[in-house]
């Protein structure tokens, strides 16, 4: 996989492979899903992914050789686990080609040890593991092939995952990897426009029994997301099962408009304007 840049003319720009070639290198099972252009870094933003830990994955976010100073949110590809899709996220200079950040999207599997958490008081991450301490599990974790860059750098993206990291000003938190057990969810997230930390991630789906992860959690996939100005725009639909409606609805707010409803009739469309409120 590589991506190419060309002239107004279609003559070749440059390209940029983004894995590291060796001679002993196994079949690469990698695929790049969107791009989108960082007008406020004179960037192309990447989402990649690779399938399995056994080919030469992406470039890791704290190895940037144009960038030394680089700490992405999540620096590598960790833990054990083969048969599994995560994503890739970078930025590549517009007129070069040449990575400048980077971050792994791979939420982590709900056996991830109990090791290496933020601090309780992060204003960001309370309760929640660090993706760069130890050597943690992850789980599959696929985003939707659209993504959306604010003016200001800042990349928006939906994705399904298991044990999602969310942040303390989200719509909603998963539960506290040490309090209960976690479900597949679809979330919507905000990276920081160097891709080192999150400004906002949040899951959208229904209540289910944390205790045993069971009662349908996984009830909602999101499309697509927008931003607007303090906040961002998401769209999805409400699942169902053998023709009835799948789970607990998402919990919603006071005030809804007129065409709106708390509960889904069915396969329901489901839209969210979700508020980014600073970290205290």
């Amino acid at each position: 996989p590589a991506v190419v840049a060309m002239t107004d003319q279609g003559e070749l720009k440059w390209w940029r492979r983004l894995y590291t070639e060796t001679n002993d290198n196994s079949p690469p099972d990698q695929y790049i899903d969107a791009l989108a252009i960082d007008y406020a870094s004179d960037a192309l933003t990447v989402l990649a992914r690779c399938h399995g830990n056994n080919t030469i994955n992406y470039w890791s976010g704290d190895a940037v050789v144009s960038n030394p100073d680089a700490r992405g949110f999540q620096n590598r590809f960790s833990g054990s686990s083969g048969n599994i899709h995560i994503q890739w996220l970078g930025k590549l200079g517009l007129d070069s080609g040449q990575l400048a950040r980077s971050t792994f999207v791979a939420e982590f599997a709900e056996n991830t040890g109990r090791m290496g958490f933020f601090d309780d008081e992060h204003p960001r991450y309370a309760g929640n593991p660090n993706p760069n301490a130890q050597w943690p599990d992850l789980n599959t974790t696929r985003c939707r092939t659209e993504l959306d860059v604010a003016p200001d750098g800042r990349v928006l993206l939906t994705c399904t995952g298991r044990r999602t990291i969310t942040t303390t000003n989200a719509y909603q938190r998963l539960v506290d990897i040490r309090q209960g057990v976690g479900a597949w969810n679809d979330f919507v997230r905000v990276y920081t426009p160097e891709l080192g930390q999150l400004d906002y991630s949040s899951v959208l789906m229904g209540p289910y029994d944390e205790d045993t992860g069971m009662g349908g959690g996984n009830n909602v996939q999101l499309q697509h997301a927008i931003f607007t100005p303090g906040g961002l725009l998401v769209v999805g639909y409400h699942k169902t099962e053998d023709g009835q409606v799948r789970g607990q609805p998402v919990p919603t707010t006071e005030g809804l408009p007129l065409w709106g409803a708390s509960v889904p009739g069915g396969e329901s469309p489901l839209v969210g304007h979700l508020e980014i409120r600073p970290f205290e």
